[in-house]
């Protein structure tokens, strides 16, 4: 990496930053240039390199976490019983269903299907979220304590990170969709509202 890093450095090109997954190998050699989230980052040639992991990796490693375990959030517990209880209500529904995207691969996905990024974003959508919202108000979810207590912070967190994988994921320099317009320079905005993600995500607990 040292060496590419060089190369691409002598024939002009700036190096930034690298990204990855956070395969073992990857993780290992981000120990090794002593990356922390502190400073995440390296020098070369008295120049900083980035380190990040990229971004739909992570998303799937929310999804994965919700997936094994509840998550304490700043606005109560979210559970992953509270999708699974939406999709329950789709099964037995033939005329109208609340979340249509949602399977069983997303819902009781094989180690083959935890690889899918559309999964993971559609677990993880407006619409889930949106579709938790109604059910709760329309008294769909039954009657579990546990489930009616972490619908809204589900709801809040399914609907948080469809935002926050917005703002990471743009492919145009002008999009109808604020969220996926990228950072320019002085876009307070932008800046604030990745904050804030960065805020809640450091309060979540298992």
């Amino acid at each position: 990496m040292w060496q590419n890093i060089e190369v691409l450095e002598m024939i002009g090109l700036n190096v930034k930053a690298i990204i990855c997954d956070q395969g073992p190998v990857n993780v290992r050699l981000y120990n090794n240039l002593k990356v922390t989230k502190s400073e995440p980052y390296f020098i070369i040639n008295g120049k900083k390199v980035h380190c990040l992991y990229d971004y739909c990796h992570l998303i799937k490693s929310v999804r994965n976490n919700l997936l094994k375990h509840d998550l304490k959030t700043i606005d109560g517990i979210a559970s992953f019983k509270v999708i699974r209880k939406l999709y329950a209500i789709d099964s037995v529904s033939h005329h109208f269903k609340i979340c249509p995207k949602l399977t069983s691969s997303h819902i009781y996905p094989n180690n083959f299907e935890k690889m899918s990024v559309s999964r993971a974003t559609q677990v993880l959508s407006n619409s889930v979220a949106a579709g938790i919202d109604m059910a709760f108000r329309q008294g769909l979810l039954g009657t579990d304590a546990y489930i009616l207590k972490c619908a809204k912070a589900t709801k809040m967190l399914v609907k948080r990170m469809n935002d926050l994988f917005d703002e990471l994921d743009c492919k145009v320099l002008n999009s109808k969709n604020p969220f996926k317009c990228p950072i320019w320079r002085n876009t307070s905005a932008k800046f604030d509202r990745l904050k804030d993600h960065l805020q809640f995500i450091s309060h979540i607990q298992v």
